[in-house]
């Protein structure tokens, strides 16, 4: 089946969690993105945030300016990670439209007006800070997905111990019944373009009778949940 492409999010988050934990050096928070091609699946920049100069003073701490918020120069002097892959994506030539960002942090103001601007289709985040809701109404108005995948965090159901998604793009009824009852133990989440989660038990009953799976602003979302 072409026209679906498997995402290990949960792979991912791992992995910018250790990215994180090794190249930032941010005083308050650790926080990577990567850049992904949904047509392959495939990582293409990966960044932690940075600030130029290690040893600084956190200016958000220092005014109490919660994280997300603005501060007085729109920029705590920490490059936020998504800045630095739209940076580096500029610097290589590479177009961004279309493209999906994985982040281990909710999006701030100013990285979700960047991501706005170079095209980003699709968000996916896992931990939040307060007032991170104002952030997703922009990117919702902007027809951007956002969705929240909430792995290794304490929310998390203890049974689906691991998490998958499918883009599914002109996919009929028949082909996604298929592919779903070839994948044992499998169970489904499905994903609206708020990020909220509707919990099929058993996956095979609980498709929509449609012909195709696609969205008014691109390709569904299916979590696949395995045993």
């Amino acid at each position: 089946m072409n026209n679906i492409i498997t995402i290990d999010y949960e792979k991912n988050y791992k992995e910018l969690k250790d990215f994180a934990n090794q190249f930032s050096n941010c005083k308050r928070r650790k926080v990577a993105a990567c850049l992904i091609s949904p047509k392959t699946g495939r990582i293409l920049i990966t960044m932690s945030n940075r600030h130029p100069d290690g040893d600084h003073e956190c200016i958000r701490d220092k005014n109490n300016i919660p994280s997300g918020d603005w501060t007085p120069n729109k920029c705590c002097g920490v490059e936020h990670s998504e800045k630095r892959i739209f940076d580096e994506a500029k610097d290589l030539g590479l177009k961004t439209e279309g493209l999906f960002i994985q982040t281990t942090y909710a999006l701030c103001h100013n990285c979700a007006e960047l991501v706005i601007k170079n095209g980003i289709k699709k968000v996916v985040y896992t931990e939040t800070y307060e007032g991170y809701e104002k952030v997703a109404e922009r990117l919702k108005e902007s027809g951007i997905e956002y969705i929240q995948v909430p792995f290794m965090l304490e929310r998390k159901i203890p049974f689906f111990p691991k998490m998958k998604m499918l883009e599914l793009k002109d996919v009929t009824t028949q082909e996604l019944l298929k592919e779903l009852k070839a994948r044992e133990g499998v169970k489904t989440f499905n994903v609206n373009l708020e990020g909220e989660y509707e919990i099929f038990i058993d996956g095979m009953t609980a498709i929509p009778e449609e012909d195709t799976y696609e969205t008014s602003s691109g390709p569904a979302t299916i979590l696949l949940i395995t045993d």
